[in-house]
């Protein structure tokens, strides 16, 4: 029952949470566009990192073990691991931005036909900007993928 209430006080606007639901609040919607710049900034620095993948690495570090070299050996190992995550986050992209719109397309419907007479239009319009700023992302990175 408690999961019901949490997901009920999330999306449909009522009396305990003062008709805005909580995934419509500002600090939701700021949340949901920091996860969006991040998922993107991911997808575009994979075409980078691919590019640069195919460019033969430098030489491997002198063979006596210095701080340097060990400092040099250990950002040349994060550096990989972040090159290899930035390439496989590709295909989680898509989904991620699916997510949010679905959530706030949802919560967005709930709003606006649960409670014609209690509307709030800035509510409304932060949540449906946010939403087609993520279906837009979408559709521009598909076609971006695509080309490549």
């Amino acid at each position: 029952m408690y999961m019901r209430e949490k997901i009920h006080r999330h999306f449909v606007p009522s009396q305990r949470n003062n008709y805005r639901p909580h995934i419509l609040r500002k600090e939701m919607l700021a949340f949901f566009v920091a996860v969006i710049f991040v998922t993107e900034g991911m997808f575009v620095s994979s075409f980078f990192v691919d590019q640069s993948m195919a460019v033969p690495m430098a030489a491997a570090v002198a063979t006596a073990p210095t701080p340097a070299g060990e400092a040099q050996s250990l950002s040349q190992s994060l550096s990989r691991q972040f090159a290899r995550f930035s390439v496989d986050s590709r295909d989680i992209e898509p989904w991620i931005l699916g997510t949010i719109a679905t959530m706030l397309i949802i919560a967005l419907l709930f709003t606006f036909f649960i409670h014609v007479q209690i509307q709030q239009p800035e509510m409304l319009f932060s949540g449906a900007l946010v939403a087609m700023f993520a279906i837009s992302l979408i559709v521009t990175n598909a076609q971006v993928a695509g080309m490549m």
